[in-house]
């Protein structure tokens, strides 16, 4: 039940702050407001003010701002006469009414991000040492990081972000320490495919997986984490072939998995902004950090026992944990940096996905599973994680109806600004029929990534 309240109030607070924007900025610039609805469907509370109908819909997902001269199906009409519609004012206000929305967004994001700073500090793991596969072609277990691409690094959250976020397979030049020796070598990251962790106390991690072996067969992959088997924990290789060759049948082995763009960046940032880096399981599965339990049958050969993987187990070394904490200028500088971190990783997925660096199903989350993660960070993580992720919701959110296309604000604000410049009214037949086509494909969209969050809730 909790979980649910968090997730209603969570949709509640993202719609009503970007609804709240293009409000905001209509009034200010002489629009009239027809309706401002939170959620959807039959009206369960109303009430009228000042000429603008005020609502709460039955469906708690969504709302909408209707503005005097707004119809998203409908034909545009520009009535130059009455002064108040949205279509008879300047090209420049209707830009800052469209602006408005995903403005507020971000404004929330920001300052959900800095009130978490504010509150709990950040905790950040100031070590670059990391560990590989002994057969890795181009570093080796031990290396410790010291630039990229001209860039210092200090720290592990800025290392994945500059390799797995900022430049996913593109080449970057790496100045590292290796034996006591500083050496320049030249590494394509994949986060789809990542090769690098951490250098210290780890579970065993897959290296590869061999074609219908039984670990195959159950859905293991590359990159996979061992944790446990039969709920014995497993911190080195003697102790990952012991339980293999003696543990009953079927093994229940828990993995854990990076399944999402954002869950390597996320991650750092959620947990570096807590007391305590101590992990939870369920917000490890909010992030996309996926804690998976599969029942697996080795294959018997030679009188062995084969689960049809190859591993390695990263090398002991503690992890520098420093916590900071920050003034309120300070944690609203941390949190401006912080929140421009997140649009960023937003750019960049939109640039992966197209180009097809990453997976579409698994990195793309519709409103569903969002609904889950808001919930859950709250029912589970407390009210800081779930500022933290409404935060980082929001903040998609600005970043997504920034995007110029028909229907979402950015497309809005195109139009605006051809007009300004060419000084003349885009035909409104022209914009009645972007406005339609663009709505059908959101609404094919929001039908894809919902049926696909099933399909991954379900797994």
């Amino acid at each position: 039940m909790l979980t649910v309240i968090y997730a209603i109030l969570g949709f509640v607070i993202l719609v009503f702050f970007h609804e709240l924007g293009h409000f905001f900025f209509a009034k200010m610039g002489g629009i009239a407001v027809e309706e401002f609805a939170i959620g959807m469907g039959k009206t369960v509370w109303g009430k009228k003010y000042r000429g603008t109908f005020y609502k709460i819909g039955l469906i708690p997902f969504g709302g909408y701002c209707k503005l005097k001269g707004q119809d998203d199906f409908g034909p545009v009409l520009v009535k130059e006469d009455e002064k108040d519609n949205f279509f008879s004012k300047p090209p420049y206000i209707r830009f800052l009414v469209s602006f408005g929305g995903p403005f507020f967004s971000y404004l929330l994001g920001f300052v959900f991000l800095s009130l978490a700073l504010f509150s709990q500090g950040e905790q950040r793991i100031e070590a670059t040492k990391i560990s590989v596969a002994s057969n890795h072609s181009v570093l080796k277990d031990g290396d410790e990081i010291l630039s990229i691409n001209g860039e210092k690094i200090q720290d592990w959250e800025k290392l994945q972000k500059m390799l797995l976020i900022d430049h996913n397979k593109q080449s970057v030049s790496v100045v590292l320490k290796r034996e006591n020796k500083e050496i320049t070598i030249s590494y394509v990251p994949d986060i789809e495919n990542r090769d690098i962790i951490l250098y210290g106390k780890n579970s065993p991690v897959i290296l590869d997986v061999k074609n219908d072996s039984a670990a195959m067969k159950d859905g293991v992959e590359r990159g996979d984490q061992i944790l446990s088997i039969n709920s014995s924990p497993v911190t080195n290789e003697q102790e990952l072939k012991y339980l293999i060759q003696t543990s009953p049948h079927p093994l229940k082995i828990v993995f854990k998995r990076v399944n999402t763009l954002y869950s390597l960046f996320i991650e750092s940032l959620f947990y570096q902004n807590s007391q305590s880096l101590k992990r939870n399981p369920e917000i490890d599965k909010i992030l996309g950090i996926m804690i998976l339990e599969k029942f697996i049958t080795p294959e018997l050969s030679d009188g062995k026992k084969l689960l049809g993987i190859s591993f390695y187990v990263p090398r002991s070394l503690e992890k520098s944990i420093v916590h900071y904490d920050y003034s309120i200028p300070g944690a609203f500088a941390q949190g401006f940096k912080d929140s421009f971190n997140v649009i960023s990783a937003s750019y960049k997925g939109i640039v992966y996905l197209i180009r097809g660096d990453i997976n579409v199903k698994e990195n793309l989350s519709g409103p569903i599973q969002i609904f889950s993660m808001l919930g859950k960070s709250g029912s589970e993580g407390g009210i800081f994680a779930f500022i933290k992720f409404a935060a980082f919701i929001s903040l998609a959110l600005a970043f997504f109806n920034f995007l110029p296309f028909p229907a979402l604000d950015g497309g809005h604000m195109v139009l605006s600004i051809i007009e300004m410049i060419t000084r003349k009214r885009v035909n409104p037949k022209v914009m009645s029929y972007l406005q339609v086509v663009g709505i059908s494909i959101l609404l094919l969209l929001l039908v894809f990534v919902s049926v696909n969050d099933l399909v991954k809730m379900a797994k």
